[in-house]
């Protein structure tokens, strides 16, 4: 009897340290990015805002403010605003080559005409971005490409599942 007492007493004990980790694997897939609003931004970067508002950062290479960082990266915040991580190009020329477009365009990219990223979040690198029809020698467009571009609220519907748009003014 006394064994059978040491025995449960020694299986309670050695059950109350077991610990079950249950994680999930958010490392698998792409993110894309459509990015629907670029202006250029402080120490020669560019901010890269989404279809949810959320603003991401493009920083070339050797850039002072970011400690002569020896890679281009794209700084991605997540829906919580919090930035997250670093998203790394193939080369310096890429991005510099994305970051001479978007000067002479941004104020042609809106929701209609979008810059598109692909981001690896298996590799942390940027994988493929589709530029926007936007011509940098335009001479002719639409007055309202000066004007500032709404802030947009994004509402989910519980009911009815699925997610709405809500122009800030």
């Amino acid at each position: 009897m006394k064994g059978l007492t040491l025995g449960l007493l020694i299986l309670m004990s050695l059950k109350g340290h077991s610990l079950e980790v249950i994680r999930h694997d958010f490392y698998e897939g792409d993110l894309e990015l459509k990015i629907v609003q670029v202006q250029p931004y402080d120490f020669e970067t560019m901010k890269l805002i989404n279809e949810n508002n959320r603003e991401m950062r493009l920083v070339c290479a050797n850039n002072r403010a970011y400690d002569s960082n020896k890679e281009p990266f794209i700084l991605f915040r997540n829906y919580y605003g919090v930035n997250f991580y670093r998203f790394s190009f193939p080369s310096e020329k890429l991005c510099q080559e994305l970051y001479d477009y978007l000067m002479h365009t941004h104020l042609g990219i809106d929701e209609d005409d979008p810059l598109k990223i692909t981001l690896s979040k298996k590799s942390f690198s940027v994988k493929r971005i589709i530029y926007p029809s936007v011509d940098p020698f335009a001479m002719d467009g639409d007055w309202r490409d000066f004007l500032p571009k709404d802030k947009v609220k994004i509402i989910k519907d519980v009911e009815k599942n699925e997610l709405k748009m809500e122009i800030l003014n």
